[in-house]
């Protein structure tokens, strides 16, 4: 019984050392998102203008909203979906989505989203 129960909670997608994958993006090189997929939590989203600037928005709750606030440069928050709101920072000029990617997984790590 119990481990029928633990089968349930397993996470389903797991890197090579058979830890828990924390996030992954998915995309293309126009749009791409930053999410958990073993939560179905989205963390961020990217999109480009074509004019190789990117345009990052994060999602978090209020008090990683106030976190985020002190330490990151906040051009727009949305509190439509409540309790998460939308963080829209300033453009991101680079060559590539790749680049882009690698830039807001260091902004997240540094606002203690991702780890």
């Amino acid at each position: 019984m119990i481990r029928s129960i633990t089968k349930l909670f397993k996470p389903l997608v797991i890197e090579g050392d058979d830890t828990p994958m924390k996030s992954t993006w998915a995309g293309s090189e126009g749009y791409a998102a930053c999410f958990d997929p073993n939560k179905g939590r989205l963390y961020a989203t990217l999109w480009n203008d074509s004019d190789r600037k990117f345009y990052p928005t994060i999602y978090a709750s209020i008090f990683d909203l106030l976190r985020i606030r002190r330490c990151l440069p906040v051009v727009t928050v949305t509190f439509l979906g409540l309790p998460r709101c939308a963080i829209e920072l300033h453009s991101i000029k680079c060559d590539g989505m790749n680049i882009a990617q690698s830039i807001m997984e260091d902004v997240l790590a540094v606002s203690r989203l991702i780890s």
